[in-house]
């Protein structure tokens, strides 16, 4: 079946080849386009400054024909080499990387110089840029087609890679330009005045921890924080408290992408943590309460938190264990796009798949920098703050001291400490039997928030406390 599966795949890769670059079922006369590349080609060989009128509009692979992309790949490498470009160093440094036949040889280029025109900035638009673009546009197109016939494609994630390509597709054609630093400090000028005149306190999305909070001004668009600590230290309960704060409290929708634990028993520390009801209650039956007055206390706090989640902004929560990169990507831009959500959730980044695009020699580290890799650039592409949550190794629990976490102990680390903006760990001293300072005040319920890495900002130590009958952080 998988074999067969196999062949009508690379049967529709043929059909599409076919369609895509047969001269036959080219929108344009074939002769047209392949004129207007090699009087663009001409003109780049004749005069060694008219490179600079398209650098940054061509590509070579807007070439229709392969000879040509060879040829402007080559006048590309000797401009970036600082080689006077015409006809005799051209066929020079084909030769030399022994490309000159592919390219069609000497008299070829020499007949390409001599049906220049004059007209360059005509033919790269008003063709070869327009031609490759419907080319595109087949075979997006094309591909399309083949992906809604299969019933096992979902026909959302079919539309959303529509959506993708086409976007790629105008990026790709945009020219390549330098900002406008004067343009840019206005707009930034601008932008800080509609802050400061706004009554909120933060620019980012508040943790509702107001020392935090103080310190990143809140969870800022496109960056990827990562919070990372051992089992058990309560990394789910501080992002579930957070992902409250953001709802109930700033009204910002959020999505929590849950590896681990369920719907259900997301739900449960959810309204724990709001009603402040001790977890084991979500565990007992009726006869286990000690009274009656207990169990009707439960009952009512768990309707009335649950009522209040209801009524707030909205909370998405996706259970998908395993989920893939590209998965995750593509909800994530559905509830962007049509729920409005401004701040996204991930327990944990090891449990996530990396879409397959990694080799399958790949060790575990090379996965799960693939994966932060593409966490980062989702959080640029949506313009949102993306949370990941991470394990630690064991390496801490190995040492001695007070076991507080630093950068190195990012289990699987790869390029997780590159690409975060943020690297923020949980540290509970009860959590390694330290139940005392070394002032000798208890350290029951203490827990810290450590800001390992701040690109934007300082860096601090910050008291919280823990209350884990009801699975929640507050300031200390």
């Amino acid at each position: 079946m998988k074999s067969g599966s196999s062949k009508r795949s690379r049967e529709q890769e043929i059909d599409l080849a076919s369609l895509v670059y047969n001269p036959q079922v080219l929108p344009k006369h074939f002769e047209v386009v392949i004129e207007g590349e090699q009087q663009v080609l001409g003109e780049l060989l004749m005069l060694h400054d008219t490179y600079y009128q398209v650098d940054d509009v061509m590509k070579s692979h807007f070439f229709y024909q392969k000879r040509h992309q060879i040829i402007f790949e080559a006048i590309e490498a000797m401009h970036a080499k600082a080689i006077q470009v015409d006809l005799k160093s051209a066929v020079h440094y084909l030769r030399g990387i022994d490309k000159l036949e592919e390219a069609g040889g000497a008299s070829y280029l020499a007949e390409l110089v001599a049906m220049a025109t004059g007209n360059i900035n005509k033919y790269v638009h008003g063709i070869i840029r327009e031609e490759y673009l419907r080319r595109k546009v087949i075979e997006i197109c094309s591909r399309a087609v083949n992906n809604s016939k299969d019933p096992s494609n979902e026909i959302f994630e079919v539309l959303d890679r529509i959506e993708d390509e086409t976007n790629h597709l105008h990026q790709e054609l945009q020219p390549g330009t330098a900002k406008d630093l004067k343009q840019e400090v206005i707009t930034m000028i601008d932008n800080l005045g509609k802050n400061l005149s706004h009554d909120e306190e933060f620019t980012g999305i508040p943790s509702g921890f107001i020392r935090l909070d103080r310190l990143t001004q809140g969870w800022q668009k496109s960056d990827l924080i990562v919070i990372a600590a051992r089992p058990g230290m309560g990394k789910t309960s501080l992002v579930v408290t957070m992902m409250l704060n953001a709802a109930i409290h700033f009204k910002k929708p959020a999505v929590l992408f849950s590896l681990e634990m369920s719907t259900r028993q997301i739900l449960q520390r959810m309204i724990s943590n709001l009603g402040e009801v001790p977890m084991d209650n979500w565990k007992k039956r009726g006869i286990d309460f000690r009274s009656q007055s207990e169990k009707d206390h439960f009952l009512n706090e768990a309707a009335k938190w649950g009522s209040v989640l209801t009524q707030s902004e909205p909370l998405h929560i996706d259970d998908t264990p395993s989920i893939a990169l590209n998965e995750l990507r593509n909800r994530s831009k559905r509830l962007v796009r049509e729920k409005g959500v401004e701040l996204i959730i991930v327990d944990y980044l090891q449990l996530m798949k990396d879409s397959g695009e990694s080799n399958r020699n790949d060790n575990r580290e090379q996965v799960i920098s693939a994966i932060s890799r593409g966490l980062k650039a989702l959080a640029k592409e949506l313009d949102v703050p993306v949370i990941a949550l991470s394990q630690l190794s064991r390496a801490v629990e190995t040492r001695g001291g007070d076991k507080r976490p630093i950068l190195s102990d990012l289990r699987e680390s790869g390029s997780i400490e590159q690409d975060a903006d943020v690297v923020m760990f949980i540290y509970r001293p009860e959590y390694y039997g330290i139940t005392m300072d070394e002032m000798g005040n208890s350290t029951l319920g203490q827990a810290e928030f450590i800001l390992a890495k701040h690109r934007n900002g300082s860096l601090d130590n910050i008291k919280a406390r823990y209350v884990g009958e009801y699975v929640k952080f507050q300031d200390a």
